[in-house]
């Protein structure tokens, strides 16, 4: 795809990590943390299919401290003539490579599928700040668009 709508409160890094194509911070308000926003993009066929990705990520975390696994929300439609998977999660979440669970995360990820394979776009951190920032996350999912000229 060639470009998405990105609020001008976020922070864009350089990517960094394999298969990072962008990274955004999102900055938290009243004391809250903040968030990140990370695109991916493993080449065509990589990445894993939308169902694998749903339960690896619903492994990520718990709810109580017991160990129970949220039932994740997903939510499908179209946006640039390109299907999307939207996978939301809540509670406690143990990040790839960490062995500990931080508190009171949301975590919200689309899948897009393009012609060259799936997008990832990630978008994670403390509840509030995740909240308060769902909007803008949902408006660039929407507006995002196939590359070439006819984009």
């Amino acid at each position: 795809f060639r470009s998405a709508p990105k609020p001008a409160t976020w922070i864009e890094h350089p990517p960094s990590g394999m298969g990072r194509v962008a990274n955004y911070t999102v900055p938290g308000r009243d004391g809250n943390e903040a968030a990140h926003v990370v695109v991916y993009y493993f080449g065509p066929q990589q990445g894993g299919d939308i169902e694998s990705n749903i339960e690896r990520w619903q492994h990520q975390f718990r709810t109580e401290p017991d160990g129970t696994l949220p039932e994740p929300i997903v939510e499908s439609f179209e946006t640039g003539g390109m299907p999307v998977t939207v996978v939301e999660l809540a509670g406690d979440w143990m990040k790839m490579g960490q062995s500990w669970y931080t508190k009171d995360q949301l975590f919200i990820a689309a899948i897009v599928e393009t012609t060259e394979g799936n997008v990832f776009i990630r978008f994670a951190g403390q509840t509030a700040t995740v909240e308060g920032n769902r909007q803008a996350f949902t408006d660039m999912v929407k507006g995002l668009r196939r590359a070439g000229p006819s984009a």
